[in-house]
């Protein structure tokens, strides 16, 4: 039996090298990660619950790149980088479609918080041309009705990468009376 393993780890040192190599260096990076980051942690410059949200994420990272490696080293996976990379490019282009939903659900809260303008408003954003009263504020837009009756939507995340002017209106409602109203906004 012992004769039979030892047999079974000569024949397979060609394969278990390698893989042995690829844990043995990822155990490395990963401890030199580790200690990185509790370098940040004891010079303030990392709170401790985001510590520990980088080393969830971290190992998982180390976790999944490693098994990638070692199923390359054993031949199950011919090209392992390719299905790496396709990976991170879905994962990219799903970050960047929902930024922009993420940017604007954040961007309605701040406008919430800070009421920069409110409702019955009249804003304008010289950089893109767009001005109009504020006739609703929703989770995506604020809708601004012009002199001549057309409503735009604007997007609430432009409201902080633009500058607005605002000139405060006879009637100011707030966003809890519009949303106990029936109607959605005053068009």
């Amino acid at each position: 039996m012992f004769k039979t393993i030892l047999q079974f780890i000569v024949d397979s040192s060609e394969i278990l090298m390698p893989v042995a190599i690829v844990i043995a260096v990822a155990l490395l990076m990963y401890w030199l990660a580790q200690r990185a980051l509790s370098l940040m942690l004891n010079k303030g410059k990392l709170a401790t619950p985001m510590m520990a949200t980088l080393q969830f994420i971290m190992r998982w990272i180390f976790i999944v790149i490693t098994l990638l490696l070692v199923l390359q080293q054993l031949g199950v996976l011919d090209n392992v980088w390719a299905a790496l990379l396709t990976v991170l490019a879905t994962i990219a282009i799903g970050f960047v479609a929902g930024w922009s939903i993420l940017s604007n659900v954040f961007a309605t809260l701040l406008v919430l918080v800070y009421r920069p303008f409110m409702i019955g408003d009249h804003i304008k954003v010289p950089a893109d041309e767009i001005g109009g009263e504020v006739i609703d504020i929703n989770f995506m837009f604020t809708s601004l009705k012009s002199e001549d009756g057309v409503i735009t939507q604007v997007p609430n995340n432009t409201f902080f990468m633009k500058p607005v002017q605002r000139v405060p209106g006879e009637k100011n409602i707030t966003l809890y009376e519009q949303l106990q109203s029936d109607k959605p906004f005053n068009a």
